[in-house]
């Protein structure tokens, strides 16, 4: 569970200079972040990790609560997997029902711990909430898809391929489509 995302430009970079590059700029880079991911994972039930974002121009410290009691609540029955039979099932869109759904649980003082009877549901600081009235004109929906630490939605226009410099490609879901010439 994500419990703090927290910019740490200022801490990876400290060291780096103009005078290094290569290897050495490499070396302390990664020294830095093995430093701040070790101080974050001193404490307990925390995974933690640190992405550069925006092609190295930022890096976040991602800090994750590693839950150790997790229970199923909920799995389909077998028949929805199957729904159509095989004829109608083998190509997209497919149905199936590999999905569940999992309840966390959490020592009453909101600690992690292996099974116990007394833990309690696990109850996160944000969440979404579903907006059982629906979307409003007034109201601007925000979709988000892809990883952040991966997208080339920022990339410098030097990066993007030669077509897309031309006008005949276009943007979609993290990739280039090219449209012809």
């Amino acid at each position: 569970m994500i419990e703090d995302v927290r910019d740490v430009t200022a801490e990876i970079l400290k060291g780096v200079s103009d005078k290094l590059n290569g290897f050495a700029r490499y070396e302390r880079l990664a020294t830095n972040r093995k430093a701040l991911i070790a101080a974050c994972e001193g404490q307990p039930n925390r995974r933690c990790d640190v992405g550069a974002y925006y092609g190295g121009a930022s890096y976040y410290l991602v800090q994750k609560l590693e839950i150790e009691d997790v229970r199923l609540v909920y799995a389909p029955a077998l028949g929805i997997d199957n729904f159509g039979g095989q004829t109608d099932n083998w190509m997209w869109p497919r149905h199936t029902g590999h999905f569940g759904f999992y309840r966390a649980y959490v020592a009453p003082d909101d600690s992690s711990r292996p099974y116990a009877r007394d833990n309690v549901p696990y109850r996160p600081k944000n969440w979404l909430r579903i907006a059982a009235e629906g979307a409003r004109m007034d109201i601007l929906l925000n979709f988000t898809c892809g990883a952040v630490s991966w997208t080339r939605a920022w990339a410098p226009h030097f990066l993007l391929p030669a077509s897309a410099h031309a006008g005949r490609a276009s943007w979609r879901f993290g990739r280039f489509v090219h449209h012809g010439s």
